[in-house]
């Protein structure tokens, strides 16, 4: 057996820029940071049972490949031709369809796996881009490179993409990183989205949404520099500009009542700036606390919405069984 663990991640300014028909025309700039939060799939193959059988919120099991509805995991398996005798698990530390890019660390956790067990090597930035080509060109799903390619690099890092596609990273490294973690806070709202339909609407890319796209590229730049002078009170005053940006786009980015809190929370000036993770709707909330940390999470936990302490994971996705390269768990 074959195991996995690819982390969920945050984005920390220029989220969205990173979906192609946005970076074909301008290029993108984006701040993502892996955090210590995963999804493990572990992959092995039957020596007796024939079918495939894979696993996740519910069990499938199918006499041939192309009969998984799971479609990642399909595409996945049909990529290194495999059509029977194989079994997936996949488990997560916090549910899917919470903003944290759990379809792309999926995809680049299997990959991974797929490429042990076939004893073939590739880096990080192949990894990253096959796991995107699956979802974006194979799916058909409205999806841009950042879940896949800070999954498998790891790290908090700024984020570069050509105008034909080409990635390009650089570590970012924060001063005061310890006030960092005292003051942004993540919260789950008790919501979870197929983030799909909010895409699909940035995928469209009418006038309006490229307009707000090329403002939240150039938060993405700002906020960058914000975070490297260690300047965290003007990278919280751009997360609100972020947010108020984004939202914009669509009406959906929050529910009501989550909005409502925010609203309430930054008026009273105990929160510079937050957002929804991700490409809104639901899921995680991210906000940064100047003063008064203990205050805000009381709030936000009589409202309902679990903190969940982070911080970075430095590694990417690896193997954690399975192989010569082994992380203790």
């Amino acid at each position: 057996m074959i195991i996995a663990r690819s982390p969920f991640r945050i984005t920390l300014g220029g989220g969205g820029t990173d979906m192609p028909n946005f970076y074909s025309k301008h290029g993108a700039f984006f701040v993502s940071a892996a955090i210590n939060k995963y999804i493990y799939v572990a992959l092995k193959r039957n020596i007796l049972d024939t079918s495939i059988r894979c696993q996740y919120m519910v069990t499938e099991v199918v006499s041939e490949t192309k009969n998984l509805k799971h479609d990642r995991a399909r595409e996945c398996l049909e990529h290194f031709n495999i059509n029977n005798s194989a079994e997936i698990v996949s488990i997560a530390d916090l549910p899917s369809g919470s903003g944290l890019g759990s379809s792309g660390s999926y995809i680049v956790a299997l990959l991974k796996c797929l490429h042990r067990m076939h004893d073939k090597k590739i880096n990080r930035y192949d990894l990253a881009e096959l796991a995107f080509d699956i979802e974006m060109n194979r799916l058909g799903q409205p999806v841009g490179k950042q879940d896949q390619y800070i999954a498998s690099l790891g790290g908090l890092r700024k984020f570069s993409i050509s105008t034909t596609g080409v990635v390009s990273s650089e570590e970012l490294l924060i001063p005061n990183l310890d006030d960092f973690y005292d003051r942004c806070k993540i919260y789950f709202t008790n919501t979870t989205r197929n983030a799909s339909k909010i895409l699909a609407i940035q995928h469209a890319n009418p006038p309006s949404v490229e307009d707000c796209m090329l403002q939240i590229k150039q938060i993405g730049i700002e906020s960058a520099a914000a975070l490297e002078s260690g300047d965290l009170n003007q990278w919280g005053r751009l997360l609100h500009r972020h947010w108020e940006t984004k939202k914009q786009i669509s009406k959906k980015m929050a529910v009501d009542s989550v909005e409502e809190l925010y609203t309430e929370l930054h008026s009273s000036g105990l929160v510079l700036g937050g957002k929804i993770i991700g490409a809104g709707g639901g899921g995680f909330m991210m906000l940064y606390i100047p003063h008064n940390t203990g205050k805000v999470n009381d709030i936000m936990e009589n409202a309902g919405f679990k903190n969940v302490p982070f911080s970075f994971d430095l590694n990417g996705c690896d193997i954690v069984e399975g192989g010569n390269e082994k992380i203790l768990l």
